[in-house]
């Protein structure tokens, strides 16, 4: 079955799309975190 991620985000330009599902739902919410972490950095 697919699974869904949604994250909100105060800048609605900003979206990503989950291609490949880690076995560990920790590990994708951490690199999901790293990654607009790092977007927010750079604006």
């Amino acid at each position: 079955s697919m699974e869904e991620v949604s994250y909100e985000l105060k800048d609605l330009a900003f979206f990503f799309e989950v291609i490949k599902f880690p076995e560990d739902l920790c590990t994708l919410v951490a690199h999901i975190t790293r990654r607009l972490s790092e977007v927010e950095n750079y604006k």
